[in-house]
């Protein structure tokens, strides 16, 4: 228990100083300060305040220790933040071109059209310099593809450093930076000089696995080999989207990533596997060793080590068959891990490694021996007993974990896969056995191919099953929730409800159901209340509403009609700004929009588009001008399920109860809308300089862009005799609220 409260306050510790960030100095006066006044106090003559420095009750440890170990995790974080100078490789940025000198670190990641080289540096030289300047950093540099690149390749790159890009879903450069690598080269001129420069037992782990990527597309066809080369070697990147999208649907990711939870999954299944054959802690040693040997197969990458660390830990947690102890080795692995990064709480496949092995830990003996205690009333033990371990190993684990995950997928994804336990079900039981088939058939196949190719048939079978059974359950509607990315919020009170299920048993509820009856279903039906009045009011309440947001100096606009029908104007720059705030207006049961109006084509309303149509889907879409022909005008057609329909000067588009939309003063750059009720009239210039807008009518409102560098308020005041609404005045994630019956108005602000 001490290790579990230190762990915990030294993660607790890492957090803090990155949301605070209070200097080194506070966090090493914080920690030091803590650790002297721990030893004053034990020395005190007196009992007053020496409590301070005691092993206390259920901490077993002094309390003022606590503080020591929050402020050693606060100050590993803040010594951990990267101060460039000349002889780092991120201290060159934006200084034109160089020639670096470097050597390939890990195995090329091919994509469909780039090839991916993560390479540490050993020397640089810019124009006119000599001689080259020694420099250690770490460099990702996008190449064509098929080079024909190898660990351990030492390369001469010219071109221009630069920091890793962003895109408005994802952050490359956090990505990037959380595994060390903080500088990055588009398409340099790659000048080969030599090979054999990286480690020799990483370079020969590397040939092995190159040869076994061979190997299994010279023994199974598409699409079965890009899948056995994910499940065998990680290389996850070769199976078409329609299947990868099908894996995502059904919530079956885990078997073609090696993920945090694919780890923790293979972990219960190799010690079943074992356990059949060999005693128990001997069945756990054999199937550690056998993670080991997996780990190193698939690249011995940072994030397949720690899952496989945390996944190790899990096994021998439920042989101990403590869950207290599982904990502490845990956190305590959590801890270590952090010490040496402090940035892996952010990273996705860390948090997924952490979740997936807690719930092994704390859900998987408890499920497993609640499952066996139902089946012992209906069978004989010597039944019962083996139908306990098939469904543990492929149902009871796996939703140990999925459980446990979930609010991770949901915080970062938004998807939510409703048909996972069954999907699981259904292909987790073949998994094992097509590993060690499709395997065995590698392996055999990598010393005598023809020999490989004879036992490759129950592999190929194997594969066949899962990609048909995915592709078949991922085309069923709706199985799956798309709500945007959750709030922390949500995702506390998901853990929390998880956690707090661990006390009920069924003897509490035996006792405790009979008070809680009539406080659980007042809740319940307050809950329902709530939604179904929510769901009444955003679906349609008479009025008009319309909603302006400010997101980085871009302003979509969010129609409500007095029907109820949802209306959006433009985009943003990042998705989950705009999924976010359509969430919070839209109704909860009804996640769709009516249509999509685009009247200002400019590349930072694009960019949010294509992922939030996915999500929202418009019924109808209008265009005011043609979308640009680049990469984000080909995402946003693509998303685009619908025919889309040009908007001219003069096309009034009717919402429905008088509400009209009309296009105003169309050019090849967009149109201003007008927006018409009753006596209310409020006009969206949409990229328009004001002296291009019609005239006012009287009353009418204007919305100026969120943005005011090319046109200033006090121009738009001089210019547009109007009531001016200034969207330049909202807080960043801000909105403005519109409420009119058609004669009387309401207007509200995010504070």
């Amino acid at each position: 228990m001490p290790l579990l409260w230190l762990s915990l306050f030294f993660l607790s510790g890492i957090l803090l100083a990155a949301w605070t960030h209070f200097p080194v100095s506070f966090w090493a006066g914080v920690a030091g300060g803590s650790l002297f006044f721990w030893q004053l106090l034990h020395r005190l003559p007196g009992r007053r305040l020496r409590w301070l420095s005691s092993v206390k009750g259920t901490l077993k440890l002094p309390p003022f220790l606590l503080l020591v170990a929050l402020g050693a995790g606060a100050l590993r974080y803040q010594l951990s933040r990267p101060a460039f100078g000349p002889g780092d490789l991120a201290y060159y940025h934006g200084g034109g071109e160089v020639e670096l000198t470097a050597t390939v670190s890990q195995s090329p990641e091919p994509r469909d059209t780039v090839t991916l080289l993560r390479l540490e540096a050993e020397s640089l030289q810019q124009a006119g310099q000599t001689p080259p300047l020694k420099v250690r950093g770490a460099l990702l540099a996008m190449l064509p593809p098929d080079q024909g690149w190898h660990y351990g390749d030492r390369l001469i790159l010219r071109g221009t450093l630069t920091p890793p890009p962003e895109s408005e879903t994802f952050s490359f450069r956090n990505f990037l930076a959380r595994q060390g690598i903080f500088s990055y080269m588009a398409y340099p001129q790659v000048q080969w000089i030599e090979s054999g420069a990286g480690n020799p037992l990483m370079t020969a782990i590397d040939a092995l696995r190159q040869r076994a990527h061979r190997v299994v597309e010279a023994l199974f066809p598409p699409p079965e080999a890009p899948l056995l080369d994910g499940i065998l070697l990680g290389l996850d990147k070769g199976l078409p989207p329609s299947i990868e999208e099908a894996f995502r649907r059904t919530g079956t990711s885990h078997i073609i990533a090696i993920s945090g939870f694919n780890m923790a999954v293979l972990a219960g299944l190799f010690a079943g596997l074992f356990g059949r054959v060999f005693s128990r802690w001997w069945a756990t040693l054999i199937a550690l060793t056998a993670m080991v040997l997996y780990t190193l197969l698939v690249g011995g990458g940072a994030a397949v080590v720690r899952a496989a660390i945390m996944s190790g830990l899990s096994l021998i947690a439920v042989q101990i068959g403590r869950r207290s102890s599982g904990l502490n080795s845990l956190l305590f692995a959590a801890g270590v891990m952090c010490f040496f990064n402090p940035d892996l709480p952010w990273d996705v496949s860390f948090q997924l490694s952490f979740a997936a092995t807690l719930g092994l830990v704390v859900y998987a003996a408890r499920l497993e021996g609640f499952f066996r205690r139902r089946v012992e009333r209906w069978f004989p033990v010597a039944v019962a007993g083996p139908l306990t371990a098939l469904v543990a190993e492929n149902v009871l684990f796996t939703l140990a974990a999925q459980a446990f995950t979930l609010p991770v997928l949901f915080y970062h994804f938004g998807r939510i896969s409703l048909i996972a336990p069954l999907a699981n079900f259904f292909i987790l039981p073949a998994q094992s056995s097509l590993m060690i088939f499709s395997g065995l058939a590698v392996l055999v196949g990598m010393v005598f191919l023809p020999l490989g190719r004879l036992l490759a048939a129950p592999g190929w079978a194997l594969a066949s099953y899962t990609l048909h059974m995915v592709s078949w359950l991922g085309a069923s509607p709706g199985v799956e929730l798309v709500a945007g990315p959750g709030r922390l919020s949500w995702v506390l009170a998901m853990f929390a409800i998880l956690l707090l299920s661990l006390k009920i048993s069924p003897a509490w509820l035996k006792s405790h159901l009979p008070r809680l009856a009539p406080a659980t279903g007042l809740v319940l039906a307050a809950g329902l209340a709530g939604l179904l009045w929510r769901q009444v009011l955003a679906s349609g309440d008479g009025a008009l509403h319309v909603i302006a947001f400010q997101f980085e100096g871009k302003t979509p606009l969010l129609i409500r009609t007095p029907a109820g029908r949802a209306v959006l104007i433009n985009g943003s720059e990042r998705a989950s700004q705009l999924s976010a705030a359509l969430g919070r207006w839209l109704p909860p049961l009804n996640r769709s929009l009516d249509a999509f109006i685009l009247n200002e084509p400019s590349s930072g309303t694009l960019k949010a588009l294509p992922e939030t149509l996915k999500r929202f889907p418009p019924q109808r879409a209008f265009l005011a001008a043609a979308l640009p022909e680049n990469a984000t005008g080909r995402n946003l057609r693509e998303s685009l399920q619908i025919e889309t329909i040009p908007l001219q000067n003069g096309d009034t588009l009717d919402l429905g109860q008088g509400v009209r939309l009309q296009a105003r003063a169309c050019n090849p750059q967009g149109c201003a809308l007008l927006l018409e009720w009753d006596r209310f009239a409020m006009l969206f210039p949409g990229g328009k300089a004001p002296e291009e807008l019609p005239d006012p009518q009287t009353g009418m409102l204007l919305l100026t862009p969120a943005d005011l560098k090319t046109t200033p308020l006090d121009t738009w005041k001089t210019h547009f005799q109007a009531t001016i609404l200034d969207a330049a005045s909202l807080p960043p994630d801000g909105w403005l609220h519109l409420q009119t019956d058609g004669t009387r108005l309401w207007v509200s602000r995010s504070p």
